[in-house]
């Protein structure tokens, strides 16, 4: 049995780390009443709602005056945390004009005498989700570019998943094999299966830029009933000097070469009429 002082003590060290803590927290009994709250989640709470929490009082007769809503869906928290259901919840206010945002965590823990207590942790995830939908923005700005490229694009990470992909490369590929890609898939696994050789080949240029190597091929393609030719270049993607996936960028140069072996047929004519 501990002692009234040791008692004393570990109440005080635990008042502390509350105060202390990163996270605002908020205690409450089986009834909803405030058992603790650090000055976090006082001031949080006083600058959002204006409601002025205190040991002892119940929550929810604390919001009910403010937002009858915001107090029924508290209690739903706080009951499906009693439960023995954790859950985590984002809420959004507005305050000055501006949009914060909170991930609230509840949770319930059982005192050694059977009674409950609902632990309340929040932090504020506003700078987050502005970062989150920066990378969305510049997400959709990138894959609007890729997709007015009129060239192939595609996209592998180190264990030859298909990473991403633009339209063009979408719209030849199915043409070409009668394959629609699909993002997460093994590429190798996306070539037909009767043609062993084209999946050798290119497992060999893929292993080849895995280990930091860049390569330049040239092919030649069975598109809407037309041989196509096609310049294929792969790059490395290196990530604080290690590579992590490869680019693979590919353009139809069909016209190019005829052009260029029309010329060459007409200098050998040429060649043979000064003869």
């Amino acid at each position: 049995m501990l002692e009234n002082a040791d008692v004393a003590v570990w109440q005080d060290l635990f008042t502390s780390i509350i105060e202390d803590a990163d996270s605002n927290i908020l205690l409450l009994d089986d009834e909803f009443r405030v058992i603790n709250l650090n000055p976090g989640f006082y001031w949080i709470f006083f600058e959002t709602y204006g409601i002025e929490l205190k040991k002892g009082n119940s929550i929810l007769e604390s919001m009910e005056n403010f937002n009858a809503q915001l107090t029924h869906e508290w209690k739903e928290r706080c009951i499906t945390a009693l439960s023995g259901t954790p859950i985590k919840v984002e809420d959004v206010f507005e305050l000055e004009g501006r949009k914060y945002y909170w991930e609230i965590h509840f949770k319930s823990v059982t005192r050694p005498d059977g009674s409950q207590i609902v632990s309340v942790f929040s932090r504020d995830i506003t700078v987050r989700k502005a970062y989150q939908k920066k990378i969305l923005e510049n997400e959709a700005n990138l894959r609007s570019i890729l997709n007015t490229i009129e060239d192939s694009i595609w996209l592998v990470n180190t264990a030859y998943e298909l990473i991403d992909f633009n339209k063009e490369f979408f719209r030849k590929y199915k043409t070409a094999f009668g394959v629609k890609l699909s993002r997460g898939k093994n590429i190798l696994d996306l070539l037909p299966e009767n043609m062993p050789e084209l999946q050798e080949m290119w497992r060999v240029r893929y292993e080849s830029v895995l280990k930091g190597r860049t390569g330049k091929y040239f092919d030649t393609y069975l598109i809407d009933k037309d041989w196509r030719t096609f310049e294929t270049k792969t790059y490395p993607i290196i990530e604080n000097g290690k590579v992590t996936g490869l680019t693979v960028y590919s353009r139809d140069i069909t016209n190019q070469t005829r052009t260029e072996d029309l010329l060459k047929r007409q200098n050998e004519e040429l060649s043979k009429i000064n003869a």
